[in-house]
């Protein structure tokens, strides 16, 4: 028996079949009774409708039969009506067998931003490890590097049309995780056509730097025509400012079959310190949850004064407080005198004479709340000044159907410097080079009320504990270049299998 389907009816033929009948023959029979039969042909869900169809069954008859009368229906009922239901919902998102997430250049467009790595930066479950904002190495500042769920940079693979790059990362020093790490800031955005990210699958074809996931940048390397953009803007405080000046174009040559693309962008970005913020300047920090001075919750600084004092394992209260205005008393940006009946009690002011300090509130570890201590949050930037200039271009060329050429290259130079940095040290709590100095109260360079005040108070030598942030400027300033390209190559989509000899 052969079934086949035709205009939405089930049919079941036999050897003869002439598309408007149904029916069986034998050598030496006859064309016996056909009787109509109700068949489910199909039932699968989402992906082909629900079809219900009649079917004629035509069997062999002796010469010797008759027909049999037709079945009476019961009196007073009716046939119950099929209704078939099914779905064509389409479902275009599904392009690919793993999860992905695309970013095309309509998205990146409305969201007027210049860079794909704040695009990315936007989507779950991504996160920069070295960005323009918060504190930074010198090595690493105005550079992005993509880090998926926090594994670090060197697990998420970043790829451009499929193809990896040279990496961007420095080299040296405490920079970020080693790794072939690539800085999404070498990509003209005006060039981007849309950029997938695979958060699984990619370890298997790429290796462990795809643990994460894989970012694969795709560019426009076939543009006809000519693109112009100018953006600008300000934060919400009036500062950052930033501007982004980018053009594209594209010419066809010989028929279509080739084709130049050229980008260029130029970025400019205006650095943000990190005391040019309150939440920076309140220098919230977490320090140890001890009664060392002898005040109660209330009074010792602490954001949240219901919580009591860690007294140990059983009593319910945290181990560490999160405290306003937290700073490092030992050692102060003048420097302070760290020694003899006036320690912690007097520091030198900016003209260099000696006057009161304030040690604040004292915490566990050199720590305080409040008073003219060291405070880290005043050395620390939220972006950095920088300037960039990206270009790229693109050659192709089709021989024919299968085989193309093709020749690519990509510049990106940038400086980028750091708005704070953290000062050198010489104080009572950091050792080695980076301890307090000891001098004598004949040291020339003291002033005439300094020398006096030491004298007054029976110094004869003092050792001084300071934060040096005027003796070197510590910022960074990088300015990267990086070269990408690639030679003409023959470029095939036709797939070569090897012959196996035969033994």
């Amino acid at each position: 028996m052969a079934t086949r389907i035709q205009a939405g009816v089930h049919r079941i033929a036999g050897p003869e079949w002439n598309g408007s009948q149904h029916t069986f023959a034998s050598a030496g029979s006859q064309r016996g009774p056909c009787v109509k039969i109700s068949i489910l042909s199909a039932l699968r869900l989402g992906a082909a409708p629900f079809a219900v169809g009649i079917a004629t069954l035509c069997t062999p008859a002796q010469a010797q039969q008759t027909a049999l009368p037709p079945a009476a229906e019961p009196a007073g009922t009716e046939a119950a009506p099929i209704i078939v239901t099914g779905t064509r919902i389409r479902l275009p998102n599904l392009t690919s067998l793993e999860p992905t997430v695309t970013l095309d250049r309509e998205y990146l467009r409305d969201r007027g931003l210049t860079n794909i790595a704040d695009v990315l930066n936007e989507s779950p479950g991504v996160r920069g490890s070295i960005t323009p904002n918060g504190a930074q190495s010198p090595f690493g500042q105005g550079m992005n590097f993509a880090n998926l769920y926090g594994l670090g940079i060197n697990r998420t693979l970043t790829l451009v049309d499929g193809m990896r790059v040279v990496s961007s990362n420095v080299p040296v020093s405490p920079n970020a995780s080693p790794g072939t790490s690539v800085d999404l800031n070498i990509i003209p955005t005006i060039l981007i056509d849309r950029a997938d990210r695979v958060s699984v699958g990619g370890a298997p074809v790429y290796g462990t730097d795809a643990i994460a996931g894989t970012i694969n940048v795709l560019l426009k390397r076939r543009f006809s025509g000519l693109d112009l953009q100018a953006t600008s803007g300000l934060s919400g405080e009036g500062d950052n400012a930033r501007y982004n000046l980018s053009a594209l174009g594209g010419l066809d040559f010989a028929g279509g079959r080739g084709n130049v693309t050229a980008a260029i962008s130029y970025d400019n970005v205006g650095g943000v310190a990190g005391n040019a913020r309150s939440y920076y300047r309140a220098n919230v920090f977490s320090l140890i949850n001890a009664n060392l001075s002898g005040l109660t919750p209330a009074t010792d600084g602490r954001l949240n004064p219901a919580i009591g004092y860690d007294s140990g394992p059983s009593d319910g209260n945290p181990g560490t407080v999160l405290v306003a205005n937290a700073n490092f008393y030992p050692l102060s940006p003048g420097g302070l005198i760290a020694s003899g009946p006036g320690a912690f009690a007097l520091q030198f002011d900016p003209s260099g004479n000696l006057v009161p300090y304030n040690p604040g509130i004292p915490y566990a570890a050199g720590r305080a709340s409040g008073g003219d201590g060291y405070r880290p949050n005043d050395y620390v930037q939220l972006t950095s000044n920088l300037e960039r200039l990206n270009t790229a271009l693109f050659a192709t060329y089709d021989l024919t159907d299968r085989i193309s050429l093709f020749a690519e290259g990509l510049y990106s130079h940038s400086v980028s410097a750091q708005m704070a940095a953290a000062p050198t040290y010489n104080s009572v709590i950091t050792g080695g080079r980076n301890a307090a100095l000891m001098f004598s109260v004949a040291n020339p360079l003291l002033s005439a009320q300094a020398r006096q005040a030491l004298v007054d108070n029976g110094y004869s030598t003092f050792v001084l504990s300071r934060a040096n942030s005027d003796l070197a400027d510590t910022a960074g300033q990088t300015t990267p270049k990086h070269y990408h390209q690639k030679n003409a190559n023959p470029n095939t989509n036709k797939q070569t299998k090897k012959k196996k000899k035969k033994k």
